[in-house]
C-alpha cells in the first residue's frame, strides 16, 4: 500500500530572465520520485520588426535536478538561463528554450 503520508516539505526551484521582450523560465518542483520540471519561452522579439510572438511550454520529469545548485537565497541579476539550458538538454535529451 503506498502511504500518502508527506514527511517533508516539497522544494521548487525558479529561474527566469527576459532579453528584449521575450521571457524564459525553468521551473523545477521536487516529486516522490524525481523532479518535474517546466520551460517556457513567450514574448515577442523587440528587436526584430515583425518578430512573431512566442509562446512554448515544455514539461519533463527527471531524476536529476538541473538547478540542484540554486536556492532562492542564491537568486540574483547575474543568472543566465543558458547554463541551465546546456544542463537540461544533456539530462532530457534537448530543450529549446
Amino acid at each position: 500500500m503506498i502511504s500518502l503520508k508527506n514527511n517533508k516539505p516539497r522544494q521548487r526551484w525558479t529561474k527566469s530572465q527576459e532579453i528584449n521582450g521575450v521571457s524564459t523560465s525553468v521551473t523545477v518542483e521536487e516529486v516522490e520520485n524525481g523532479f518535474i520540471i517546466r520551460a517556457s519561452k513567450y514574448g515577442s522579439d523587440s528587436t526584430k520588426k515583425n518578430s512573431e510572438y512566442i509562446n512554448e511550454e515544455k514539461t519533463y520529469i527527471s531524476k536529476i535536478n538541473p538547478l540542484k545548485d540554486k536556492t532562492p537565497d542564491e537568486d540574483k541579476d547575474d543568472f543566465t538561463l543558458g547554463n541551465i539550458d546546456a544542463t537540461i538538454s544533456s539530462i532530457l535529451g534537448g530543450l529549446s528554450v
